[in-house]
C-alpha cells in the first residue's frame, strides 16, 4: 500500500509547554511492513541521531498485527501479518531489545535489519545484531529458551492498549495528538513542537 495514503497513529501530550527532559516515544512495527521499515529508516534513525536519548525516551515494540494461541501446554503459537518470516524477525528484535544495554545499540539494529530488503532473513539479523555489540549466540539462546515468546507476547499486550490501527503506529507520552500525519512525514518536526531541540 502507498505510504501516502496510510493514516499513521500519532499520540503526544497536548500542551502549551514543552516536556522538561526527553519525550517519551513508543514505536510499534512489524519487521516486514514496507512503511515500518520506511519510517525507521528516513525519519526515526535520523532522527534519533541528531537528537538523542537526552531528547527521545524511545522504545521500540515489534509486534504489529499479530496474534497470539496458547494451546492447553502453555505453548504458544504466533500468527503475522507478513508470515512466518515476520514472526521470527519480530522475536529476534524483541529479543535484541531485551539483550540491548542501551536504546542506541537496539535501534542500530532496527535501522540496520530495515534498511534490508530481506529484514527477517538470518543472516542479515546476524550481522546486524554484530553491528549493535549484540552477541548472536545470546539471541539464538533467547530463541530456543522460549524467553522470545515470552517477549512477544508482552509486547502484544502493549499494542492492545493503544490504537494500533495502521502500523507503524507511534506514540508519544500517551496521549493522542491531532496531527495524524505529522510523524510520519516530519517526525523530527514533531518531536521539537515538544522538546527544546540544540543540534
Amino acid at each position: 500500500m502507498n505510504s501516502l495514503y496510510i493514516v499513521l497513529a500519532v499520540v503526544i501530550a497536548v500542551t502549551n509547554v514543552k516536556t522538561l527532559g526527553a519525550l517519551k516515544v513508543q514505536v510499534f512495527y512489524e519487521t516486514l511492513c514496507p512503511d515500518s521499515q520506511h519510517f525507521i529508516t528516513t525519519q526515526l534513525n535520523p532522527t534519533f541521531a541528531q537528537l538523542g536519548s537526552e531528547r527521545i525516551d524511545l522504545e521500540l515494540i515489534p509486534y504489529g498485527h499479530a496474534s497470539e494461541e496458547t494451546d492447553a501446554n502453555g505453548t504458544k503459537t504466533f500468527t503475522c501479518q507478513h508470515g512466518p518470516d515476520e514472526c521470527y524477525g519480530n522475536k529476534v528484535h524483541a529479543c535484541v531489545n531485551n539483550l540491548s544495554r542501551a536504546i542506541e545499540e537496539s535501534l542500530h539494529f532496527a535501522y540496520c535489519s530495515e534498511l534490508s530488503h530481506t529484514p527477517a532473513n538470518v543472516t542479515v539479523l546476524q550481522v546486524c545484531a554484530q553491528g549493535a555489540g549484540i552477541s548472536w549466540s545470546k539471541v539464538e539462546d533467547c530463541l530456543s529458551s522460549g524467553l522470545a515468546d515470552e517477549l512477544l507476547s508482552a509486547n502484544g499486550r502493549k499494542t492492545a492498549l493503544v490504537d494500533a490501527g495502521n502500523i507503524p503506529t507511534i506514540v508519544f507520552n500517551k496521549i493522542y495528538y491531532p496531527n495524524r500525519e505529522s510523524a510520519w512525514f516530519n517526525f523530527k518536526e514533531t518531536v521539537c513542537q515538544f522538546v527544546d531541540c540544540i543540534y
